[in-house]
């Protein structure tokens, strides 16, 4: 997200939190954990069937990126939408707007590496940069709530617990 904040503003949480529920719902991925921090979002999925990750990471991507430039454009953002415009310097030149890093999208081979990065996503909210919330199954964005209190979070997720090995 370039470093913008823009998850701080419910709008744009809840535009991929849609994104997140169409691509489970519509059996693109399995959902294991989520995060939507307030200047990026942690995901660990399982694409399913025909779908690769590349996939379904550009559905997500062209889906919320062309959500968030309908929101600004609506809300009267310009400001916010300079912050996103391509540059001749960009390596997307087929956009007027690149809303999106590239993935860091990795394999997970191990139940020890699956924990790990689980517990990396969750904690987010809890680190020392971020501090904001105390416990992070509190955490409104985040998926931390089923795996450590048994509750159900903002989205419906897959039980990772029940796919592994």
């Amino acid at each position: 997200m370039h470093g913008i904040k823009l998850f701080m503003n419910e709008k744009y949480a809840d535009i991929v939190l849609n994104s997140l529920k169409y691509l489970r719902a519509n059996r693109y991925m399995l959902l294991f954990c989520f995060i939507i921090m307030p200047d990026h979002v942690h995901v660990f999925i399982k694409p399913r069937g025909k779908y690769d990750i590349h996939k379904v990471t550009s559905k997500f991507c062209s889906y919320t990126g062309h959500a968030f430039l309908r929101q600004m454009e609506k809300n009267g953002e310009v400001r916010l939408l300079t912050k996103f415009r391509t540059t001749v310097f960009s390596k997307k030149q087929d956009r007027r707007y690149h809303f999106w890093r590239d993935s860091l999208a990795k394999n997970i081979f191990s139940y020890r590496a699956l924990w790990r990065v689980m517990e990396y996503i969750h904690s987010n909210p809890c680190n020392k940069k971020w501090h904001l919330v105390d416990d992070r199954a509190d955490y409104k964005y985040s998926s931390a709530c089923f795996y450590d209190r048994d509750e159900k979070p903002i989205i419906e997720i897959d039980d990772v617990r029940n796919w592994v090995f």
